[in-house]
């Protein structure tokens, strides 16, 4: 209650500038600072026990927190699960790394990937959601599938990559795999036949097959227990080896009477620490003999060696010896693989049945196996024959055969590596994971490149068996001078004295910038078109190009009127540039078109260039003279001298053009007494008319133009008569006189002649 006045009035303006401090020296200070100033705001002892135990709470519960992304450090995530969950069981989310803090307390435009690393496990058991970071698994983990059997600890590690590149993270995952009990112990054979010779002593010990559990911890092999209706002639002697192994004896705690009972049923069972336990039987008839009363002996009841890998086949890895206390045939030993070992490795070793060396049949590979555990056996020659067991432990020492492996992975979405060209130096170009499936030294990787235009950063964080590197642009690069870079990868391990190197070529392309805006063929168009073209015609193409690439360079043509120039005239495919008509030109409508030629790239911000476009339409003759009226009408006098004007006709041509608008005119038909002026279309008498002789003359006149197209008028002319003939009697005989006879008695009224 007293910390609280304190912490009211402080903490408002002090705790926005010390407890967000990112670093911990900070919060440590701004802690101390605290406790000095409330304590003098306070000012007793009370109050200050008070607020010692706030802030000991404050630094149990304020996390030390960093805003900045560091994208050059790996940072680890444990996480377990029990094995054989179903699929789909969530395991965690890479959100929740403590160390993985938000940006602008904002982290939703995250992004998670499993990176592709040197083992298909990760991505084949488990998946992650790439909005929510949600690590789930793809299908049910099996501990033994995952791990060699017998192992303490079994963790599954990948990486997660975050993106986008600004947040470049590195997370690595470890999914440590917990044990249930889902496997059974087994014995490497279900039914054994022991010989024991009737005379043996009590006391007498008779190894047996020790059973194996490929679960380990509690859920592996507990204990082992005897069953038997003999058990006043038989006991179990078990004993714990190392690496949780057993020592198996039957032995003799009676005297036998083969006389009396010649065979015995027992059965040993093998259980696991599992609630409730899995178990295992192995069936045992001892058969009572009354010769070969000793078993061989071992030695030792095991064998450790160690094989290099790569030794070569053939070669005598390890000797087991036994003796047998018998003599002659019983004494003599044969030299063998149990049969759970015969069936799983007669294809890797085969022992000498007469000196006991273990042999290789092939060439071992510690990457495929590490350690082999072997049950040899040695028999000997008695009737029945007696066996004993010993346990050969094989493992596989490391030889440098293994090259590095490399894994690139491109920071876009494609496999291709890409740098936008003009991007500054240490621009992200990909992330180089290098590994080696070796031990020691041998399986530690150093990577280099060897141009200059890139360079390796590493990650530190990375696990000793993975070296981890950025790979950044060391230059900046122009695609129009080199679009494609070329690069040298080379990794090596530190083995001795054969280190093992491999070399990975690495192509960049370096991608587009809009850095370049189209280029116009000219900047001034002027074309002639004439108006006969047909609508849809090319008149001309308009040629631009750009020096990107991809949609910076993919141009778009367009057309903008200018001055006077009508709507519609002219348009321009936007693709490929081409001005066609859209209209019937006519020359005597509108002689000049002008547009301004813009051409531009489809880049996120477009470049645009111009040009201007100037189309004159040229005149073509496509009009026809056209008279003034289709039919005139003259009259002239008879007696009008030749030359004399009798009338005019006209026609006119549309053409503007003064070659095309001149008309000449001409008469159809002949012998006709007129004349035409070819200029002005005057028509002139051209001899004497008479019109007792014709008084109507109709006839054609026909105007042309230059291109002879030509088009008529029909004239007629009219004779007006003028007093130029006397009267003129004619007789019928044409006489110059005339007699006429009648008769007297004529009527009056009657023609005496015309």
């Amino acid at each position: 209650m007293i910390l609280l006045p304190c912490a009211t009035e402080f903490v408002p303006s002090f705790s926005r500038s010390c407890i967000n401090a990112r670093k911990i020296v900070g919060l440590v200070f701004c802690i101390v600072l605290y406790c000095i100033v409330c304590t003098g705001m306070q000012g007793s002892s009370g109050d200050v026990m008070t607020l010692m135990v706030f802030l000991l709470l404050l630094l149990t519960q304020v996390p030390v927190a960093t805003t900045v992304f560091q994208s050059s450090s790996g940072i680890a995530s444990e996480f377990h699960i029990m094995e054989e969950t179903p699929a789909g069981t969530l395991v965690g989310s890479a959100r929740d790394n403590p160390r993985l803090l938000q940006t602008d307390n904002n982290t939703d435009s995250l992004r998670f990937f499993v990176r592709a690393g040197t083992s298909a496990l990760p991505g084949e058991h488990f998946a992650v959601d790439e909005q929510s970071g949600e690590i789930r698994t793809r299908k049910p983990v099996d501990r033994e599938q995952v791990c060699l059997s017998g192992i303490t600890s079994c963790s599954v590690v990948f990486d997660i990559v975050v993106r986008p590149l600004k947040y470049f993270q590195i997370i690595r995952v470890i999914v440590h795999v917990e044990d249930i009990n889902d496997n059974t112990p087994t014995f490497p054979q279900q039914q054994l036949t022991l010989h024991i010779k009737e005379s043996s002593l009590s006391g007498s010990m008779f190894p047996l097959p020790v059973a194996t559990d490929a679960d380990s911890g509690i859920f592996g092999i507990q204990g082992f227990e005897l069953i038997s209706s003999s058990m006043d002639l038989f006991s179990l002697e078990v004993k714990r080896n190392v690496e949780e192994s057993f020592d198996l004896r039957l032995q003799l705690t009676g005297e036998l009477d083969r006389e009396l009972i010649s065979e015995h049923q027992l059965s040993i069972v093998a259980f696991d620490g599992g609630n409730p336990p899995r178990s295992a039987t192995m069936n045992i008839t001892v058969m009572v003999t009354d010769a070969n009363d000793h078993s061989p002996h071992f030695a030792s009841p095991s064998y450790e060696v160690d094989v290099v890998e790569n030794e070569l086949p053939s070669s005598a890895i390890v000797r087991v010896e036994a003796t047998d206390a018998d003599e002659l045939q019983n004494s003599q030993l044969v030299y063998g693989l149990a049969e759970f070992s015969q069936t799983e490795y007669s294809d890797v070793f085969r022992v000498n049945p007469a000196t006991g060396e273990v042999f290789l049949r092939r060439r071992l590979d510690r990457e495929v196996q590490s350690v082999y555990s072997l049950t040899v056996t040695a028999s000997d020659h008695g009737s029945p024959a007696l066996t004993a067991f010993t346990r050969v432990v094989v493992r596989v020492v490391d030889d440098n055969d293994n090259a590095p492996r490399v894994v690139v992975s491109s920071a876009s979405r494609g496999e291709q590596l890409t740098v936008v060209e003009n991007s500054p130096p240490s621009a992200f170009i990909a992330h180089v994971s290098a590994s080696d499936a070796d031990l020691g030294s041998a399986g530690k990787v150093d990577c280099y490149l060897t141009g200059r235009q890139f360079r390796l950063e590493s990650v530190l964080g990375a696990a000793d068996s993975e070296s981890e590197y950025k790979m950044l642009s060391a230059t900046s690069f122009d695609r129009e001078l080199q679009s494609t870079v070329v690069e040298r990868l080379t990794c090596s391990d530190r083995g001795h004295p054969r280190p093992q190197s491999v070399a990975v070529e690495l192509v960049v392309e370096v991608t587009d910038d809009n850095d370049h805006s189209p280029v116009i063929a000219s900047e001034i168009y002027e074309v002639d078109v004439s108006e006969s073209v047909e609508i849809d015609s090319e008149v001309i193409r308009i040629n631009a190009t750009d020096a990107d690439a991809g949609n910076n360079a993919r141009l778009r043509f367009t057309l903008t009127a200018t001055g006077q120039t009508p709507e519609r005239g002219f348009t321009v495919d936007e693709t490929t540039g081409s001005v066609r008509t859209d209209i019937r030109l006519d020359h005597e409508t509108c002689r000049l078109y002008e547009y301004v030629v813009s051409v531009s790239d489809s880049g996120e911000v477009a470049r645009t260039s111009t040009a201007s476009l100037t189309l004159h339409v040229i005149d073509t003759d496509d009009e026809r003279p056209q008279f003034h009226h289709s039919t005139y009408y003259f009259s002239v006098l008879e007696d009008a001298p030749v030359g004399t004007v009798v009338g005019r006709v006209a026609a006119v041509d549309n053409d503007l053009s003064s070659s095309f608008s001149t008309v000449l005119y001409y008469i159809q038909g002949a012998r006709l007494p007129f004349s035409i002026d070819r200029q002005t279309g005057e028509l002139t008498i051209a001899r004497q008319l008479d019109r007792e002789e014709q008084s109507r003359y109709e006839f054609t006149v026909v105007a042309t133009d230059t291109s002879h197209v030509d088009t008529s008028a029909s004239v007629t002319v009219y004779v007006q008569d003028v007093n130029d003939n006397a009267p003129v009697i004619i007789s019928p005989r044409r006489q110059p006189s005339c007699v006429v006879t009648v008769t007297s008695h004529l009527p009056p009224g009657s023609l005496l002649t015309r």
